[in-house]
């Protein structure tokens, strides 16, 4: 698969597959719906004891002064949210597309700087990471995903003796490609 693009996808889009990706990396994460009340987290892996915690932005090029103001205010609400709630957060990650500067790696640690938690920049290093461990995330979603899949069940379909017009298959000898074609779906849609 070739390299993604970011810059030509809309921010909410590479926010949603970030975030599936990270699910698929992490199964026991829950991502929170944006709102007001979300606490400044994107997605939440619980741990036996506390939780790490991904702020994803779907941000390509210059991280200028309102995306830092964004970021800020999604790290106050986090920090205001988990001394409410008396959460113990193991990690903090914020997650975008674009590798930072020296300059921007210092603004975050100075951001971080009272947390009692580690706290990084990841990337678009770690996010093309993402999507060549989850390729099928990155068809379904900004490629020729539907035109893929439907391509791959015709051809089991016609494998499995389905689009034969010589009359019914018996169950028995259609197992092993009912098995077969559920795999490859769900290898090709994340949704399936």
């Amino acid at each position: 698969m070739s390299r993604v693009e970011w810059t030509r996808l809309q921010g909410e889009d590479i926010e949603a597959a970030v975030g599936i990706m990270l699910c698929r990396e992490n199964p026991t994460a829950a991502r929170v719906k944006p709102s007001r009340g979300d606490g400044g987290i994107d997605l939440w892996v619980p741990a036996i004891r506390g939780a790490t915690v991904y702020q994803i932005k779907g941000y390509t090029g210059n991280i200028d002064s309102t995306r830092r103001t964004h970021i800020k205010e999604s790290w106050d609400r986090l920090n205001k949210y988990v001394a409410e709630q008396h959460l113990e957060i193991n990690e903090w990650y914020l997650v975008t597309p674009e590798n930072p500067t020296k300059e921007q790696l210092a603004w975050l640690r100075g951001l971080t700087s009272g947390a009692a938690f580690p706290c990084s920049w990841r990337g678009l290093d770690y996010v093309d990471g993402l999507a060549a461990n989850h390729p099928q995330v990155i068809i379904n979603y900004f490629r020729d995903g539907k035109e893929r899949l439907e391509e791959v069940v015709q051809r089991f379909l016609s494998a499995a003796g389905f689009n034969d017009d010589a009359g019914a298959t018996e169950p028995a000898s259609s197992e092993d490609a009912l098995r077969k074609l559920h795999q490859t779906i769900n290898e090709f849609d994340p949704h399936y």
